[in-house]
């Protein structure tokens, strides 16, 4: 236990003059014995609401995906306190990595914002070692710019301003243009 004195922030230091410092582990002492998948350790953030009842806000949880001994897979989740769920912990990022080393990172939410609201291009880069591409929403034109081709690989359509125009191609060699007006 650590005891903080009130109005004072708890500071942990490492003060090796070194590039990289290990300043904490935070570790649960469960043993090799009863070691389980999907154990978890967590920090949590509580806060105050506005009738002085202490909540929790905010928790980072690490999860032991898979304890096997030389294979062991492990996630990083973060939760947020959700006014729609009653003030329950909702999920809302994860960073989770499995066997082989493949690392995956899952949103659960239906909205995304890019951008720091400045006046200025928006880039998604793709890092795939020789065909890397890159999606740019063009701030000032107001259209989106690719610096590859983009492959439509079904019957998929590209539609504009309503569901009766639209490019696509119906099958292997064809290319349909479809309008209900004039083309």
């Amino acid at each position: 236990t650590i005891l903080q004195v009130s109005g004072t922030p708890l500071v942990v230091e490492n003060s090796t003059d070194a590039a990289s410092n290990q300043v904490a582990i935070f570790r649960s002492e469960r043993g090799a014995s009863s070691a389980t998948d999907n154990d978890e350790i967590y920090i949590s953030f509580n806060l105050d609401d506005d009738g002085g009842n202490s909540h929790e806000f905010a928790r980072i949880t690490a999860i032991a995906s898979d304890v096997s001994n030389a294979s062991e897979d492990g996630a990083l989740v973060f939760y947020v306190a959700d006014t729609d769920n009653s003030g329950d912990l909702q999920e809302a990022f994860r960073i989770a990595a499995s066997t082989g080393g493949t690392v995956t990172q899952t949103f659960a939410s239906n909205t995304f914002t890019f951008g720091s609201g400045a006046d200025t291009d928006i880039a998604l880069n793709f890092n795939a070692n020789s065909a890397d591409g890159v999606i740019t929403w063009m701030e000032d034109e107001d259209y989106f710019k690719f610096s590859d081709d983009i492959l439509m690989s079904s019957t998929e359509r590209i539609k504009f301003l309503d569901e009766a125009i639209y490019i696509y191609s119906s099958t292997d060699g064809q290319l349909d243009i479809i309008a209900d007006g004039e083309l």
